[in-house]
């Protein structure tokens, strides 16, 4: 070979090396962005008002337990961001007659514990529930009559009678594994969700979870999250300001006000199922209660009196809070709203002529108990029915004795929140106006005992349904009937408010819960 060819030579085999070198340099940061990528730990931080007493997924039925608890269980059926039914542990279903239920499991699934999931774990948690009337989420469950295991992964329910939302009320019993105790559960998890319990340090009110690397379905991107509880509108705010949380619920305007201006965080507003209201005693007369001077609340004037002396847009007018108005017990988007039904207008005047109608004497002071988070609502409720004449004693309290002080029946009046987690209005109607009947789980937070044979004739035949037309007919109409009975007054609708890094991406629910596993890096 020639000088000229050894010089071509040497030249293509360097560019070849060269060409080479690039391929292997890419190659290894291609590998090196992977490794990266499997190893990168995405943590949270969330600052929430609510708090926890229990990792037991059947004791409580309040939203805090709902937004901590579901990611480390789940149950047969979900309902999602829209509250439309999904399958979860149960992959699909059928309804054979009106009173009977198959399900069959997903497998193959696995408790953190690693115990492989089959059908006898899901009767035991059935049964376990049916057997605690005391839990809270019994109620969901109270029209179940038996459950057994067909096979290994498919379970048979029965029902009393037909239930039309048995599936919207499964979605709230977390299943367990068989031979689950209570002690167990109160401090240890055992689910099958997508998250498992890292640290509950009870003293500084911090609860954090772990991704859940055996998950049976699609593991979401977020890594570790850790919710600090119990936190306030100026408390959650300030720790999302100093980068201690990525994420804030709250409900508070000068919550958004604090981050108007900065572009590291997003605002997202929503409506949510929770409404205020005012509630009544309809109990017999007792004077260490609530001494009514002749037939007490039980008189409609009386309750009309103070739904005309209630103005409501000023309410929601002068509270710290968002809040939207409502025209019934139950908010727009829940099945069984009643669209024709109208809040009645603020008449101080009217309201005037039927408190002297009801008997009612100027030196009678009804208490009214309201919950610690309703203290403001409280102060504004007691100023306008003092406009009428109507002087009320304020009794704030926690909730711990607030609920104590319900069940003991020690007020007049109370205030107080409910939301329909199912998105059914059934939930409301058995659980809170239904006749006060506990071996039946019907009426459990009927807290005025009221009373109506006619109406729980109603509310049942409703639960009985099947078609969705019909069913919601017989809803509406019983909206109309509890807003003629005034039973509850409702007052305002909550709209949450969320402020996050603006690095994350992720919507609100209707449910007002923070699904971590919902939650995606931008």
């Amino acid at each position: 070979m020639d000088f000229a060819g050894q010089c071509a030579f040497s030249k293509k085999r360097h560019q070849w090396r060269r060409h080479n070198l690039c391929i292997l340099f890419i190659a290894l940061l291609f590998a090196a962005c992977l490794q990266r990528s499997d190893h990168l730990v995405v943590s949270i931080s969330l600052a929430v008002p609510y708090e926890i007493d229990t990792l037991d997924p059947h004791q409580r039925s309040k939203l805090s337990s709902f937004a901590v608890l579901s990611h480390f269980y789940e149950p047969l059926i979900i309902t999602g961001a829209d509250m439309a039914i999904e399958p979860c542990l149960a992959q699909s279903w059928e309804n054979p007659d009106l009173l009977t239920w198959v399900f069959h499991l997903r497998h193959p699934v696995h408790f953190h514990s690693g115990k492989l999931m089959t059908a006898e774990d899901v009767v035991y948690t059935l049964q376990r529930v049916l057997a605690h009337p005391k839990f809270e989420r019994a109620p969901y469950v109270s029209n179940v009559m038996e459950v057994a295991a067909i096979n290994q992964y498919s379970v048979r329910v029965k029902t009393i009678y037909p239930t039309a939302i048995l599936l919207n009320k499964l979605s709230f019993i977390p299943i367990v594994p068989k031979g689950s105790t209570i002690e167990a559960l109160s401090h240890a998890e055992d689910g099958t969700g997508p998250y498992r319990l890292k640290y509950w340090d009870t003293r500084k009110n911090v609860i954090a979870m772990v991704l859940n690397e055996n998950y049976w379905n699609t593991k979401p991107p977020i890594k570790e999250a850790t919710f600090v509880l119990g936190q306030n509108d100026q408390s959650g705010i300030q720790k999302l300001l100093s980068g201690e949380c990525t994420f804030f619920q709250g409900s508070s305007r000068s919550a958004e006000n604090a981050v108007k201006s900065d572009s590291r965080f997003r605002v997202e507003h929503k409506d949510s199922l929770y409404i205020k209201y005012l509630g009544f005693n309809f109990r017999n007369k007792d004077p260490e209660a609530c001494p009514l001077p002749n037939d007490g609340f039980r008189a409609l004037r009386l309750r009309e009196a103070i739904d005309y002396a209630i103005d409501r847009s000023r309410l929601i007018a002068s509270l710290n809070n968002y809040a939207f108005p409502i025209t019934q017990v139950v908010p727009p988007f829940t099945f069984g709203f009643n669209p024709e039904l109208q809040s009645p207008p603020h008449n101080p005047e009217q309201a005037k002529t039927l408190l002297q109608e009801s008997g009612f004497t100027d030196d009678f002071r009804p208490i009214l108990l309201v919950r610690k988070i309703m203290e403001q609502s409280g102060f504004i409720v007691q100023q306008q029915l003092a406009e009428i004449g109507l002087r009320v004693q304020l009794t704030v309290l926690p909730d711990s004795q607030f609920f104590q002080q319900l069940e003991q029946g020690k007020f007049c009046m109370f205030l107080s929140r409910f939301g329909s987690p199912t998105g059914d209005a059934s939930d409301i109607l058995e659980s809170a106006f239904h006749t006060y009947s506990p071996e039946l789980h019907y009426g459990e937070l009927n807290h005025g005992r009221y009373s109506n044979p006619d109406l729980d004739k109603a509310i049942l035949e409703s639960s009985e349904i099947q078609q969705l037309d019909r069913r919601k007919t017989r809803l509406q109409e019983i909206m109309a009937i509890l807003n003629r009975e005034k039973v509850w007054l409702p007052l305002y609708g909550d709209q949450d408010i969320y402020v996050y890094d603006s690095s994350f991406s992720w919507k609100p629910r209707i449910d007002s819960l923070i699904d971590v596993s919902e939650i995606t890096p931008r």
